[in-house]
């Protein structure tokens, strides 16, 4: 649905100036957020615009909330840059203020927090693993990536570039018209009759 943006900045005092970097996912393992972590050290060690925000608390392991406490007590430089929201039924509202999505998964099937990123116009940034690599252009309505280092430099260069950003933007709400359920149902329909 159509969310009216701007819930997030207001809530944690965000200027428009500021880019927010995001992820909506479980903080366990597959979803991997010592990765985030570690890729927003490198990105917020290069510049002061930029926050990185994680909506989503642990289901089945403490050990990730307990990593991610700890790191945020060792790193007190990043506690106004860096936000971990835990479980918020308000995520897709709150989604709709990133400008870049980062996905961490060491593994997904079809990511469909991936969709409703994009369908706000929220750049991805992504592994190279599960079906990202049949949603995303690399390139042209958003990035795969293999290593922390390029992914934080795939998110330097885009908001170093607000023309890019925008551009990659509009295609990646542009790309996911062929995720409609008209269409998924449609290409269901075919595949069975095949």
């Amino acid at each position: 649905e159509r969310v009216e943006k701007g819930k997030l900045r207001r809530e944690l005092g965000i200027n428009e100036n500021t880019r927010i970097i995001g992820n909506v996912a479980r903080l366990d393992r597959p979803k991997n957020p010592v990765r985030f972590l570690n890729i927003a050290e490198k990105v917020l060690k290069q510049t002061k615009h930029i926050v990185f925000m994680w909506i989503g608390g642990n289901i089945v392991e403490d050990a990730y909330s307990d990593y991610v406490s700890k790191y945020m007590q060792s790193h007190p430089e990043f506690q106004s840059r860096l936000f971990f929201l835990g479980f918020r039924k308000d995520a897709p509202e709150l989604m709709a203020d990133f400008d870049i999505f980062l996905l961490t998964s060491d593994s997904e099937g079809f990511p469909l927090v991936l969709l409703e990123a994009m369908h706000h116009g929220v750049v991805p940034v992504v592994t190279k693993n599960g079906c990202q690599k049949d949603i995303i252009k690399n390139g042209e309505n958003g990035y795969l990536y293999e290593s922390e280092q390029e992914a934080a430099e795939l998110i330097l260069q885009m908001v170093g570039d607000t023309n890019k950003l925008q551009n990659l933007s509009r295609n990646a709400k542009k790309a996911i018209e062929r995720f409609s359920l008209s269409n998924f149902v449609g290409m269901y329909r075919e595949l069975y009759k095949n």
